[in-house]
Order: C-alpha cells, then structure tokens, then sequence
C-alpha cells in the first residue's frame, strides 16, 4: 500500500481524519456522505467539482485526493478541483499519487495564485511530519 509512504501536513490531515468524540466520525465522511446525498438528488450521472481559497484549497486538495479512491465519486468523471492561493499540503509522494489519480482519469486539478504570494510556500517543510492512514 503506497499510502503509507505519503506524508502530508498534519494539521490538515487531522483536521479531515480525526474522529470526533460525539460520533466517531471524521470531517472527511462527513462531507463525502454529503456529496453523495446531493449527488443522488441530483441524479446518478452528478460530478464532483471542488474548490477552495488559501486553509480551503488546502482541504479541497486533500479531500479531493482521498475521494478520487472512491468509485461512488469517479464513476462518472474525474473530480475537478479549483484551488486560489493554495498553501503546500505535502510533500514529492503526494504529487506523485496526484499525478497518478490523474494519469487514471480519477482527478484534474487547477490551482492558481500569484507570483509572489507567499501562502503557496507556506508551510515549511518540517511541518509535514504525519503519515497517511
């Protein structure tokens, strides 16, 4: 499982993957299970557009990643993502695993921000301590 070998930054990851304490479900399942009851109303052919500005394309990115495993997401299109000023969510092995979502049709991502915007540096790299799940 190459995942394992992905790391990203921590803060993120445990903002979408941590449990809550009231229903032992994570940020992540919440919004998926979201996606899919709107996309089933709908209607079965729904696609996934994501976007998000600075902490939230970060998040976008990520979830958008995540989602791109999942069949019920991808079955009818890759999952678009949009992001504005995006800050730096992982390292080399997550652009490769992008990469690859994308080589297989499952994910497109666009990110824009200006040139000297310094969110898109941000945050440094010993900052992306945390290995995926």
């Amino acid at each position: 499982n190459k995942l394992d070998a992905i790391k990203l930054h921590s803060g993120y990851y445990r903002y979408l993957f941590r449990a809550r304490k009231d229903t032992h479900t994570t940020k992540f399942d919440e919004i998926a299970d979201k996606v899919e009851h709107y996309g089933k109303h709908i209607g079965d052919d729904y696609r996934v557009v994501v976007t998000g500005h600075s902490l939230g394309g970060a998040l976008s990115t990520i979830f958008s990643f995540y989602a791109s495993l999942e069949e019920r997401f991808t079955k009818n299109g890759a999952i678009h993502v949009v992001t504005f000023g995006c800050p730096k969510v992982a390292g080399y092995q997550f652009a490769d695993a992008i990469r690859h979502q994308e080589d297989v049709e499952k994910l497109r991502i666009a990110r824009f921000h200006n040139v000297k915007d310094a969110s898109k540096l941000i945050p440094c790299s010993f900052l992306f301590s945390l290995k995926l799940r």
